[in-house]
């Protein structure tokens, strides 16, 4: 706690004096803040003692970290050549095959990455539970239920996937009718794992809507925070929902994922630096 009332007092300072705005603007602004923050601290400081004094801050850090860790992972992923959604482009066999047969390695590669996301968003979830079920129940079990259930579909539907490599060893020296049927099958597997993939999208909105009723009700971060969750929630949820049932979606998805995207760097920051500033 000294440590952090120390670091937010030099940064107050040195932001006023580069801004050239009156240190005591910055001050008031920083108390109340800070006062907030407290409040949080405070909170955590209750329950800390039911689950046992650093456990609590290291599941605060290890969330915060797999936050992070999974957007990475997503990153890789893409670079590995896995596709996480299909696109148009995705399904024209003569182009995407070939480079799954050819580069198999990384194939198995982009499969192993999304495993390991798959399984960090389960821990994720468990994770988030057992930092804030003591502040709301029932909340905390709605996340933990569609945040677990979201990662075992994704899991689920990397057995479909796999398949698609041993279509493009074959698609190679495929003539005639059978190229055609396997183009189709490739098309039919890419299709299942979309609508399987939305349904986890919408599993991913209802356990993060909970969780960004839980940091609102209990004022754990500031509400521009929450706000940013809550919105990219009703988009992506709406958009999957839609898209589970016809398909195809809407073009608000990439309005949700920037909005996803945004919303869990913030949390995972916040989540470690609390985990290091309030020990």
């Amino acid at each position: 706690m000294i440590l952090f009332i120390i670091v937010h007092s030099c940064v107050v300072v040195l932001l006023s004096k580069f801004r050239g705005v009156p240190v005591y603007s910055f001050l008031l602004c920083a108390g109340l803040s800070f006062y907030r923050e407290v409040q949080y601290a405070n909170k955590c400081e209750e329950i800390k003692g039911r689950v046992g004094g650093l456990f609590l801050y290291l599941e605060m850090f290890l969330a915060g970290f797999l936050f992070l860790l999974i957007l990475v992972l997503q990153i890789a992923m893409g670079v590995s050549g896995y596709i996480l959604e299909s696109s148009p482009k995705h399904y024209d066999s003569d182009a995407v095959l070939p480079k799954f047969a050819d580069s198999p390695g990384r194939f198995k590669a982009g499969v192993a990455l999304a495993l390991i996301e798959h399984f960090c968003v389960i821990a994720l979830a468990v994770l988030l539970f057992l930092v804030y079920n003591p502040f709301n129940l029932i909340l905390g079990i709605v996340l933990l239920v569609f945040r677990v259930i979201e990662g075992l579909i994704q899991v689920y539907i990397e057995g479909g996937y796999w398949g698609l490599l041993g279509l493009a060893r074959r698609y190679s020296a495929a003539k005639g009718k059978e190229k055609t049927s396997l183009s189709d099958s490739h098309r039919t597997i890419l299709e299942t794992k979309n609508r399987r993939f939305a349904i986890a999208m919408v599993c991913w909105s209802i356990g993060t809507f909970a969780f960004t009723i839980l940091l609102f009700t209990e004022a754990v971060v500031y509400p521009i925070i929450v706000w940013v969750g809550i919105a990219a929630c009703v988009v992506v949820g709406i958009n999957s929902a839609i898209k589970a049932v016809r398909g195809k979606g809407v073009q608000a998805l990439l309005v949700g994922a920037l909005l996803a995207i945004a919303f869990e760097v913030v949390i995972g920051i916040w989540l470690i630096y609390y985990s290091i500033f309030f020990l």
